[in-house]
């Protein structure tokens, strides 16, 4: 990409985008990985260990900030393993994933 815009300006877009391009590099990765062969579709979503915390956490009503202080990690990190659960989990919003994963017993 080419611009006029100061350095100052790329920086802030830059971490501007990050969250979505995370997100976005996530999703590319597990496609790849099922249409290579490297692995299956599951017949439910497979969530990670840190997804299904920040979906428990947020379960027992605390925000983003009291989870990344009780797991050690930013918040971006958090909200980063919700939109991962939420996607995985085929929701729209954090209330639908958590009311979907507690109704397939993964939390």
């Amino acid at each position: 990409m080419t611009s006029n815009h100061p350095d100052a300006y790329w920086r802030q877009f830059r971490m501007d985008s990050m969250r979505d391009l995370q997100f976005l590099a996530h999703h590319l990765h597990d496609r790849a990985m099922v249409l290579s062969g490297m692995r299956e579709i599951a017949d439910f979503p497979q969530l990670s260990r840190r997804e299904l915390q920040c979906l428990e956490m947020t379960a027992s009503g605390l925000m983003a900030k009291q989870i990344c202080a009780r797991l050690a990690i930013s918040v971006s990190a958090v909200q980063l393993y919700l939109a991962s659960a939420r996607r995985k989990l085929t929701v729209a919003t954090t209330s639908e994933a958590v009311a979907k994963a507690t109704a397939l017993e993964l939390i």
